[in-house]
């Protein structure tokens, strides 16, 4: 059976949400109203991302410029797009690239105050324009990365599991066409010696 829960939360503030729970949280035509009451739409975007499963769906509908910024650009900077395109890329009118989030790679440091690593929340985000009467709106869903809620330590781990998985993999393989080879050999060699 599907369930529906519905909470009564600030969208800035989900504390009282467990992380990675939320399949599906949906946001329409909040962000301008959440900045003109004071509230933290880019802190709403970050908390959707923390309470959704991996694979989790974000769906927005909201003004393409929030307060003179752009939702876009903030939920792409979320995305593996931009980290991919981290370093001064250029888009396609020829303007830098600068809003991402900063990927640590190092593990271990000795330095006590360094930030947590922080990785993509968002593995993809599709969009389109929508034509409003007195304001462009942007319409999208971006997906929740099946690792966003990995420590590094946990990343590494789960790639070390996958490569022992695929080297597992190709050694059955390997073993299964020598066995197949020796038994067609075989079978000619019978086939041969009984005519």
């Amino acid at each position: 059976p599907m369930w529906e829960t519905y909470s009564d939360q600030r969208a800035d503030d989900l504390s009282e949400t467990p992380s990675s729970s939320i399949d599906i949280v949906v946001s329409l035509q909040s962000a301008q109203r959440m900045k003109e009451n004071g509230l933290d739409w880019k802190k709403s975007v970050l908390e959707a991302g923390r309470v959704l499963k991996p694979g989790g769906r974000f769906l927005f509908c909201e003004a393409a410029d929030v307060g003179g910024e752009s939702y876009l650009d903030f939920v792409n900077s979320l995305s593996d797009f931009s980290t991919e395109n981290k370093g001064g890329d250029e888009d396609e009118e020829g303007s830098e690239v600068t809003e991402t989030v900063d990927v640590v790679e190092e593990e271990d440091s000795d330095d006590v105050d360094s930030p947590p690593a922080k990785s993509p929340i968002f593995q993809e985000v599709g969009y389109d324009q929508v034509d409003m009467v007195l304001q462009p709106h942007i319409a999208g869903v971006a997906i929740k990365a099946m690792d966003a809620d990995m420590t590094p330590a946990q990343k590494a781990q789960k790639k070390a599991q996958e490569e022992s998985e695929r080297l597992g993999e190709m050694t059955l393989n390997a073993f299964e066409g020598r066995s197949k080879r020796r038994r067609k050999k075989k079978k000619k060699t019978t086939d041969t010696d009984g005519m």
